[in-house]
């Protein structure tokens, strides 16, 4: 009998996804609020945006940390002598992925600011109305991270972007500063959040493919988004954060979820429930019907420190090691770091920067990495053994030339009819 009424639970709860409500997973887009030079598309068109410049810096200093096991990081255990004070405590701070910032020096960040340049004038060289969906989704999330790791790294060392989020008594919100213009229109982070990407989407994973700088968000990836890859990876970072402790933990009849939904709380007007069923259609199986059956959903977790790969500290040793091939070299003998017991391995393995005078990334410096770092990457490294018992981290290609930066001329393509370059992968929103 017990096994029959939880097989029909499970049936009940089955039907409820397959019927969740349509606000849950889309809403109909609505331009309206969208400024003229950003409405429309064209679908099946041929315009292409090239960002194989920003592609390059982000292989350069993202760090991908992998799927969660949901395992809670203990707190930690200043050795005396370290420079980590007041650090993350939070349970959660080995989730995740990380951009080594330090890595972003005065010459490398010059370079980001040119990419954003560029990126901002794209749309008057080629107007978004012509673009198809996805080409103008890419360019959209590209461009708010672009602009966000750029200012980041002016401010850099910063711990905690709570501040810089929501403002405070002496400074307003960064996302509401006018960083940007695009076709003429002064722009804001919040503007191409809760505007644009709001209105000409209405589909919650928009919100994963937002980079916000701090633990407690989505996922910055390795990668630019393009046409044919933003939904895909959209779906891998939905994922990631709703199977990991940073966006969702059940506890008994409640989901603790993470504070940044609220944020985004016009993709769910019911909250609740279109919370519930978004949650429960991209997690594990296992927790589906437990999602479905949850009485109260609590938006309370917050981890606003850096999603930074040193923690937010500007970190100088000469014991310190000089770059990611060696921090991860450093722990291939094994060991215990911040708690976490490493067994030996018999293979190299790591990372490295590309210095390259003719590369997009010829400004990244080295980096030094303190406590905090080593557990990280010890906890990433050990999860990866756990999961599949090899570790593979993709190396940058030090023979891979780029041009500083792309002029605009040469990042859009298409834009006559003898260029047939174009994507034709489709906006499932559409």
């Amino acid at each position: 009998m017990k096994l029959y009424r939880r097989l029909l639970f499970l049936l009940i709860a089955g039907f409820s996804l397959a019927t969740a409500p349509a606000s849950a997973q889309r809403l109909l887009p609505n331009e309206d609020g969208v400024p003229e030079p950003f409405r429309g598309h064209q679908s099946g068109s041929e315009i292409t945006v090239s960002y194989a410049d920003w592609d390059y810096i982000l292989g350069a200093i993202v760090f991908e940390a992998g799927t969660s096991d949901r395992t809670a990081a203990i707190a930690p255990k200043h050795s005396v002598g370290t420079r980590v004070q007041n650090g993350n405590q939070s349970s959660r701070r080995l989730e995740g992925n990380r951009v080594m910032f330090t890595a972003l020096d005065e010459d490398a960040l010059a370079v980001v600011s040119r990419i954003r340049r560029e990126l901002e004038a794209v749309p008057a060289y080629a107007p978004l109305g012509l673009w198809s969906r996805n080409e103008q989704l890419a360019y959209w999330l590209n461009l708010y991270n672009v602009t966000v790791i750029e200012q980041i790294g002016l401010r850099y060392p910063v711990r905690s972007l709570k501040s810089l989020y929501y403002g405070d008594r002496e400074e307003p919100s960064l996302w509401d500063e006018k960083l940007l213009n695009v076709a003429g229109v002064p722009l804001s982070l919040n503007d191409i959040e809760h505007t644009i990407l709001l209105q000409k989407w209405r589909n919650p994973l928009v919100i994963y493919g937002l980079f916000h700088g701090f633990v407690g968000s989505g996922n910055v990836r390795d990668q630019a988004y393009t046409a044919a890859n933003v939904y895909e990876l959209l779906e891998e970072n939905a994922r990631e954060f709703i199977n990991s402790n940073r966006g969702l933990r059940i506890r008994g009849n409640k989901l603790l979820v993470a504070a940044i939904y609220e944020d985004f709380a016009d993709y769910f007007p019911d909250f609740d429930e279109d919370i519930k069923a978004h949650l429960a259609y991209y997690s594990d199986f296992a927790d589906r019907a437990r999602i479905m059956a949850a009485k109260r959903v609590s938006p309370k977790t917050k981890d606003f420190y850096i999603a930074d790969l040193n923690g937010g500290v500007k970190y100088t040793s000469d014991s310190a090691l000089g770059n990611a091939s060696a921090l991860m070299g450093a722990v291939v003998g094994g060991g215990t770091f911040g708690g976490v017991d490493v067994p030996a391995l018999s293979m190299d393995f790591g990372t490295e920067l590309a210095q390259q005078s003719n590369t997009a990334a010829s400004g990244l410096s080295t980096s030094r990495f303190p406590p905090q770092a080593m557990e990280y990457l010890a906890k990433v490294r050990k999860r990866n053994i756990d999961r599949d018992g090899t570790v593979d981290i993709e190396e940058i290609d030090p023979g891979k030339k780029l041009e500083p930066v792309q002029p605009v001329k040469d990042r859009v393509q298409g834009t006559d009819e003898n260029d047939s370059s174009g994507d034709t992968n489709e906006d499932p929103t559409a």
